[in-house]
């Protein structure tokens, strides 16, 4: 018996709308079309729906004018036939060559002599004869494009989606030339190199996703402040644009990373900042974060139910390595240096192992979107909101003979402590990452020499940016 959940039957003069609202949260379905008898007269998936809206049609199109009117279906006679499967299996090896990626989650009708249908079965499934595939329906979305895939964050997050047995696709425009993913060998995995201010790159790597996570963007308030106006584009513009397309093309699970810095200098740090509690952004790269939120929420509907959420300031080993975040910086600083500069230090500041932004964006993925649509969330935990002062003298517990200088005259403005109750209750809570831990895997990492030039300037945004403006001004 193979599952009926993998399908649904729709008749031919239903709409596009109707069709959309009919498999909402449903991901990796496909949509049989049926005539009034219940014969099959074609198929169409969710990406085929939104290709559809691409060609210029509405969303009151009926399905009977957008559907494959030819699709690849199978007998349950034939399924017993290895001939007859044999003959089913080249047809599609000839419309997806050497494209495995796409193949791995086809779904191919099954009917019987009355082309009346019975049930579904995958690519998979039809070349080895035993019923695994499985989806697990309104909890997992099968294929996820991660915008920026290939950065900080965003190399943790892909292994980690691979792992809990995604289909990931990575836009990234490698202009680190970082090799972060180069060591992922999975069918479930594809790459597209190119800019995501451009829109006909965003329309291309956006076909056949159920979700988008959006993590590409020029981080880091120096970083900006240096380039505002390609910040604006990447850090503003880009991310707008997608987020309309996602709403276009009923692409209801967005996830946008914004920044605690949305809150900049809070008038009382001593007090947790909830997701409600007042913004007050004191850089270019936190007012774009709070403008680019705004941008999102204001595309709502009822098929579009993005989610933010706010980070805490990420440290910890990545696959794209960034020493200019503090902890990441003070334990570069501590191994190579045996000092530390610390400018003020009465500053709180929250913090959050780039492994648990992963597991949190994995849980809003795989929650209901009734819970989590339309939400911001801060994302981090109680006990690692610290003074910059003693994330200096924490680092000190691991590297013991590092020496701490603090300069009262200097300091950063930003200062808030900020409440995750919100994510917790709602969403998920596990055992978060400590910032002395952090600290422990940075001294192994360092120790065993996986870094060879800790100086390299594509550990920095703000040295890139620097060194990338100066020889685009001279040529």
């Amino acid at each position: 018996m193979h599952d009926s959940n993998l399908y649904i039957n729709i008749n031919e003069e239903k709409t596009i709308r109707y069709a959309f609202e009919k498999i909402k949260s449903k991901f990796g379905i496909l949509i049989t079309i049926i005539d009034k008898s219940g014969k099959l007269k074609g198929v169409i998936t969710e990406g085929d729906l939104r290709r559809s809206l691409l060609k210029g049609y509405s969303l009151e199109t009926q399905l009977k004018i957008v559907m494959n009117k030819v699709p690849v279906y199978i007998t349950s006679n034939q399924l017993n036939n290895e001939g007859n499967k044999n003959d089913i299996i080249n047809r599609l090896n000839k419309l997806y060559p050497d494209d495995s990626y796409s193949r791995k989650y086809i779904l191919i009708p099954i009917v019987d002599d009355k082309m009346i249908v019975k049930g579904a079965i995958s690519f998979d499934e039809l070349i080895s004869g035993t019923y695994l595939y499985k989806i697990k329906k309104n909890k997992i979305p099968a294929k996820i494009l991660v915008v920026g895939g290939a950065g900080y964050i965003g190399s943790v997050l892909v292994r980690a989606l691979l792992k809990k047995g995604y289909m990931v696709k990575v836009l990234d425009n490698f202009v680190y030339n970082q090799d972060s993913l180069d060591k992922i060998n999975s069918d479930y995995f594809k790459r597209i190199k190119g800019d995501a201010i451009d829109t006909n790159t965003l329309i291309k790597a956006i076909s056949n996703v159920d979700a988008v996570v959006y993590l590409a963007e020029i981080v880091g308030d120096p970083a900006c402040a240096l380039i505002p106006e390609t910040a604006f584009k990447t850090n503003f513009l880009s991310v707008n644009s997608m987020a309309s397309l996602c709403s276009y093309l009923n692409i209801n699970r967005f996830i946008y990373t914004s920044s605690c810095s949305v809150y900049g200098a809070s008038k009382d740090p001593d007090n947790f900042l909830t997701e409600s509690s007042s913004v007050n952004p004191v850089s270019h790269y936190g007012r774009m974060k709070l403008m680019s939120e705004h941008a999102i929420l204001n595309q709502v509907s009822q098929n579009f139910s993005p989610t933010i959420l706010r980070l805490s300031t990420v440290f910890g080993v990545s696959n794209r390595s960034r020493f200019d975040l503090v902890v990441n910086l003070f334990a570069k600083n501590a191994y190579f240096y045996k000092e530390l500069n610390v400018f003020g230090g009465e500053q709180w500041r929250p913090n959050v192992h780039v492994k648990d932004v992963s597991k949190a964006i994995i849980s809003v993925l795989n929650s209901k979107l009734e819970i989590v649509g339309n939400r911001i969330y801060n994302i981090g935990n109680k006990k690692n909101n610290l003074k910059i002062i003693d994330v200096a003298y924490l680092a000190k517990e691991i590297f013991p003979k590092v020496k701490i200088n603090i300069n009262k005259s200097e300091k950063d403005n930003r200062n808030y402590k900020v409440s995750f109750d919100k994510y917790e209750k709602e969403v998920d809570s596990f055992n978060y990452i400590s910032v002395k831990e952090g600290y422990r895997e940075l001294y192994n990492f360092f120790k065993n020499k996986l870094i060879k030039n800790p100086e390299n300037k594509i550990y920095y945004n703000i040295k890139f940016w620097e060194e990338y403006n100066n020889e685009n001004s001279k040529s």
